[in-house]
C-alpha cells in the first residue's frame, strides 16, 4: 500500500523540477502596437451550379413479398354501442278525464266526458254524452241524444289482446212535421223513444307469431225498442285472417255472419253469412289487389268482385286509382232509424247488394290533401222514404233497383299541427227502375 502511494507522487514531482528548470522563464518587457490588424477577402466570383436530377429508371422491376398464408389470431373485444345522447322533448301534460260542457240556442244544452284507467297490462275508458234541443216557437219541435259507454282491453305480453265493450244509447225525436195552424198534439203523442243496449268483446293478436299470421275474432249484440214497442235483436260475428308474403303483400280473408230479428206485430228476420278473399300486391309505384266478395244475403247468392289498382304518378303528389267492389247492407231497425229517426215502426227489412265501378285521382303534398273520383253504383233494394199514408207525420219504406252515378271530390289543408281545415262534396243522380224517383234520398251532400 506504501509503494502504491509513493509512486502516485512521483509524476507530480518530476513536474514541479521541470517548471523550475526552465531558466528566465516568459519575457516581462512591453510591447508597442504599429499598425492593428485588418483582414481583407479579395474579390470573388459567384458561381451557378444548377442541380440535375438522375437519369429515371423505367425497366421493370420484380418484387417479392412474403405473404402468411394463415390469417394472424387477433383477440379483441365486441363493439360496445351506445344511443347518442339526445335532449329529450318535454312529454305533453296528460289527464285522466275531461269534461266538455256548454249551452246553445234553442234551449240546447251539451255534455261530453270521459274517464281513462291505463295501467301497463289494461286499460278501461267510461264516457258520457249528451245533447238536446227544445223550440218554443215551434209545437213538438225537440230532440234528444244521450249515451253512456264503457269499453276496456286486456294485453298479454307477447300474445295477443282482448277487448270488451258495453253501452246504453238513447235517442229522443218528436213528430213535429204537421200543420201548425189547425192540428195539435200533445206531448206524448209526437213522441219517439229509441233505447239501445249493446255489448261486444273481441281478441286479436298484438305479436308476430311462429305462423305468420294476424288474426281478429270479434262477436257483437244490440237490443233496439222503441216508444212503439218495436223490438229488435242483433248479432254480429267475424273473423278475419292476414297472411304476409315478403313483408309487403298481405293475404286477407274474413267471414262471418250478420244476423238481425226484428218484431212489430210478426217477427222478421235477416241473416247474411259471407267470405271475402283478396291478395294485396305492393310494387314501387302501384297497388294491385284482387278478390272476391261471396254473401247470402237472405235469399239467393251473390259472387261479388273486390278488383282495385292504383298507380303513382308523382309520388304521394298525385295517384290514379280505379277499381270495382260489391258488397252488402243490411237495412234492419236499427240501420235505417239512425238515417231517418221519422221512419213507422211497422216495415219489411230487406238486405241492399251493390256494386260500385268507380275511378279517381288522389294526393297529398306541402300539408294539402285532395281526392277526386266518379263512379256507378247498381243497387238492389235499396231503401227510399215516402210520408205514410195513415200518419203523414211519419215516413213509409219502400224499395226498388236504382242506378246510381256519382260524382265526389275533397280537400283539405293542415293548418297547424291537430287543426285541420276540410271540405268534401258528393253529388248523386239517381235512375230507379219503378218509381218516379229516388224519394228522400239526397242528391247533394255536401
Amino acid at each position: 500500500m506504501r509503494i502504491a502511494r509513493i509512486l502516485s507522487f512521483l509524476p507530480g514531482i518530476f513536474l514541479c523540477l521541470m517548471l523550475q528548470a526552465q531558466p528566465g522563464g516568459l519575457p516581462t518587457e512591453q510591447v508597442e502596437i504599429i499598425k492593428s490588424f485588418d483582414a481583407r477577402l479579395a474579390d470573388a466570383e459567384k458561381v451557378m451550379v444548377e442541380p440535375a436530377l438522375p437519369a429515371k429508371d423505367t425497366s421493370p422491376v420484380k418484387l417479392d413479398y412474403p405473404v402468411r398464408t394463415t390469417p394472424a389470431g387477433l383477440t379483441y373485444a365486441p363493439p360496445k354501442l351506445r344511443p347518442l345522447a339526445l335532449r329529450r322533448e318535454p312529454a305533453p301534460e296528460q289527464f285522466a278525464g275531461f269534461v266538455q260542457a256548454g249551452y246553445g240556442f234553442p234551449s240546447s244544452p251539451y255534455l261530453h266526458a270521459g274517464y281513462t284507467y291505463a295501467q301497463s297490462d289494461r286499460d278501461a275508458r267510461l264516457g258520457v254524452f249528451h245533447h238536446s234541443a227544445s223550440s218554443s216557437e215551434i209545437e213538438n219541435q225537440r230532440f234528444g241524444r244521450t249515451e253512456i259507454d264503457l269499453d276496456g282491453h286486456y294485453h298479454l305480453p307477447e300474445r295477443f289482446t282482448l277487448h270488451g265493450e258495453v253501452g246504453f244509447h238513447q235517442e229522443i225525436a218528436s213528430f213535429y212535421g204537421y200543420d201548425q195552424e189547425d192540428t195539435t198534439f200533445t206531448k206524448g203523442a209526437a213522441k219517439q223513444r229509441f233505447n239501445r243496449i249493446h255489448l261486444g268483446g273481441a281478441i286479436s293478436n298484438t305479436h308476430a307469431n311462429r305462423l305468420g299470421l294476424d288474426y281478429r275474432a270479434e262477436a257483437r249484440f244490440y237490443h233496439l225498442k222503441d216508444f212503439y214497442d218495436a223490438r229488435e235483436n242483433g248479432l254480429d260475428i267475424a273473423m278475419s285472417l292476414v297472411k304476409w308474403f315478403a313483408e309487403s303483400h298481405p293475404f286477407r280473408i274474413a267471414l262471418g255472419n250478420e244476423l238481425s230479428a226484428f218484431r212489430d206485430t210478426i217477427g222478421k228476420s235477416l241473416n247474411a253469412f259471407y267470405i271475402k278473399p283478396s291478395f294485396t300486391f305492393h310494387g314501387d309505384a302501384f297497388r294491385a289487389r284482387a278478390g272476391l266478395h261471396l254473401v247470402t244475403p237472405g235469399t239467393g247468392f251473390a259472387i261479388l268482385p273486390d278488383v282495385e289498382i292504383l298507380v303513382s304518378l308523382a309520388g304521394n303528389a298525385m295517384a290514379a286509382y280505379a277499381g270495382w267492389t260489391g258488397n252488402y247492407h243490411q237495412n234492419s231497425f236499427d240501420h235505417l232509424r239512425r238515417y231517418n229517426p221519422f221512419m213507422v215502426s211497422e216495415f219489411q227489412p230487406k238486405t241492399s247488394v251493390f256494386t260500385d265501378l268507380y275511378a279517381g285521382v288522389k294526393g297529398a303534398s306541402r300539408g294539402w290533401n285532395y281526392q277526386a273520383q266518379a263512379g256507378f253504383k247498381k243497387i238492389r233494394d235499396l231503401a227510399m222514404f215516402l210520408p205514410d199514408s195513415a200518419d203523414t207525420r211519419r215516413f213509409s219504406v219502400l224499395y226498388d233497383t236504382v242506378g246510381n252515378f256519382y260524382l265526389s271530390g275533397g280537400a283539405g289543408v293542415e293548418l297547424w299541427p291537430g287543426m285541420e281545415l276540410a271540405f268534401q262534396a258528393l253529388q248523386n243522380f239517381y235512375a230507379p227502375e219503378n218509381e218516379d224517383r229516388a224519394w228522400h234520398l239526397p242528391g247533394l251532400e255536401v
